[in-house]
């Protein structure tokens, strides 16, 4: 089986439908999977974001008047994880829409 070191994947201007109204809902959601199993780290941007959380993990997005957007500072978790070799543990980084999930916390770091 072939796997790869990391995959992007990306959005598209379709924040306002719902995901399975989406034309290509179930393509995307087969590549998701496929990712899974294939693929070390699968960093997911924009609405892919949005839709990876409700595929995953059923986490309905919240739609927004407007969309949001800034530079945002971030803290690796995981510094073990192949994606972020190299990288440092906090860094700013340009979002350009944040949908407000209502995400439980957890500590996904490992002892």
């Amino acid at each position: 089986m072939n796997t790869y070191d990391g995959m992007i994947i990306t959005g598209a201007p379709v924040e306002q439908m719902a995901f399975e109204e989406v034309n290509y809902w179930s393509e995307i959601t087969r590549i998701f999977d496929w990712a899974r199993t294939h693929v070390t780290s699968t960093f997911f941007i924009c609405w892919a974001a949005q839709a990876a959380l409700y595929h995953y993990y059923n986490i309905q997005k919240q739609t927004l008047p407007e969309k949001l957007f800034g530079v945002f500072s971030h803290r690796v978790l995981d510094p073990k994880n192949p994606i972020f070799r190299g990288s440092m543990m906090n860094f700013r980084c340009l979002i350009a829409v944040i949908p407000p999930f209502r995400v439980p916390m957890w500590n996904n770091t490992k002892n």
